[in-house]
């Protein structure tokens, strides 16, 4: 029997169009698995720049907190050692920024995060070879409470 306003069809046909439907959902659901994974490289990336940048950043700060100074410190401290070195004379040798970054490198090297300042540092152009520039001076930890002291903080990762 045959229902009025309803045109009819085979069943064959309802079968195929069936059979259509799931493999056209699995064919959207790849492209979506596609795109959403190809957004979380993008977003991964992006993070891992920023932590990169934040790490730099902390390094920086970590530097910066090692103080170097050329006179003797009124705080207790316990020397770690003697540090030294020669470069060739140029503009770039002899700029204070140029010695103290050279210093607070050779420093974190050596004693890592229990330098706290390097204190009596001097410079000395000349000598055996005068084209050159000695610099000298001693890294120390600061004893008893230090609020600011490189040895009380976190080292960064």
């Amino acid at each position: 029997m045959r229902r009025i306003g309803r045109p009819s069809r085979s069943r064959s046909a309802g079968a195929t169009r069936g059979r259509e439907r799931p493999s056209w959902i699995a064919s959207e659901a790849k492209s979506l698995a596609i795109v959403a994974a190809v957004l979380l490289m993008a977003a991964c990336e992006s993070y891992v720049q920023q932590q990169e940048v934040q790490h730099q950043v902390n390094v920086e700060q970590d530097h910066l907190r090692l103080m170097v100074y050329t006179s003797d410190l009124t705080e207790p401290y316990e020397k770690l050692g003697h540090l030294s070195y020669s470069d060739p004379l140029n503009g770039e040798t002899i700029a204070t920024d140029h010695i103290n970054e050279k210093l607070r490198q050779m420093a974190i090297e050596r004693w890592g995060q229990q330098v706290d300042a390097i204190i009596l540092v001097t410079t000395k152009v000349g000598g055996a070879e005068t084209s050159t520039i000695s610099v000298t001076g001693e890294a120390v930890r600061i004893k008893g409470p230090c609020a600011g002291c490189r040895h009380n903080s976190v080292p960064p990762a």
